[in-house]
């Protein structure tokens, strides 16, 4: 067996709160591979998302059309 590994860096952010940035990174992560999205295009936006999260202000938060759309 194969293994292959990826990696990705963090996004440069003002962080401001870590309320709920490892489940968003957890969800993201899950939904690219339930999709059979390539892993290294799964870990970059599973950090992006990540790094969008620590941001913002409170753990509860409205994503921003451009994070919604690598989801989609």
């Amino acid at each position: 067996m194969t293994v292959d590994f990826v990696s990705a860096s963090a996004p440069r952010v003002m962080i401001k709160d870590s309320v709920g940035a490892g489940d968003a990174f957890l969800a993201a992560l899950m939904l690219g591979l339930t999709r059979q999205i390539a892993p290294a295009t799964v870990l970059e936006n599973a950090c992006r998302l990540a790094g969008f999260v620590v941001s913002q202000d409170g753990g509860t938060l409205v994503l921003p059309n451009e994070i919604k759309a690598m989801f989609k």
